[in-house]
């Protein structure tokens, strides 16, 4: 066994999501993987084991357990947006994140995949789990802390988020601050 599939084991293991961690945090000149981007929020990275080729993933530098725990927290929410937005060209890029036991590493982390161009319209959920958003939306907290919360009380515990261009975009998308005059529902209720 190579050590891209014994840090790989690692991560998915019990204490995973602490390696992942410490290893992003602390240590990532030695993890086992080309490192793209690495700034003092997050760090991009290729994937260990990729699923199609551009197949990456970006980690947080701080310790947070999921995409439920980041959004909890204003300041954790608008570094990790910074970070993408500086990261990901949605024009070629999808973003993907799994909650539930689609999270193997229990430390949040995105996915980055070529875009496909096969775009469902925004706030739809298909058959599989998989709720899509435009990537315009990926800065509203407050909307995206709704929609898992209803996905919740729906049963839907075990999900994935996908964030794509938007369908109309011409030209660069880029991630813009979103006022969101939504009101805040009892988010710490969610996967309780």
């Amino acid at each position: 066994m190579g050590l891209k599939e014994r840090a790989l084991r690692a991560a998915r293991s019990g204490a995973g999501g602490w390696l992942a961690y410490l290893g992003v945090r602390f240590f990532p000149c030695l993890l086992p993987v080309r490192i793209r981007k690495m700034d003092r929020n997050a760090v991009r990275m290729e994937h260990p084991h990729p699923m199609k080729a551009g197949h990456e993933i970006i980690v947080p530098r701080k310790r947070i357990r999921d995409l439920v725990s980041a959004l909890r927290d204003d300041g954790t929410w608008e570094d990790i947006c910074r970070f993408l937005s500086g990261s990901v060209d949605f024009e070629r890029e999808c973003l993907v994140c799994s909650l539930g036991t689609r999270q193997e590493v229990k430390q949040l982390h995105f996915h980055v995949l070529p875009d496909q161009g096969k775009h469902v319209p925004d706030g739809v959920w298909t058959a599989e789990g998989t709720l899509t958003l435009s990537a315009d939306s990926l800065v509203c907290r407050d909307s995206l802390m709704r929609r898992l919360s209803e996905a919740n009380k729906a049963g839907r515990r075990d999900m994935t988020v996908r964030w794509v261009r938007a369908r109309e975009s011409s030209g660069s998308t880029q991630i813009q601050k979103h006022e969101d005059n939504s009101r805040r529902k009892d988010t710490d209720a969610i996967f309780v």
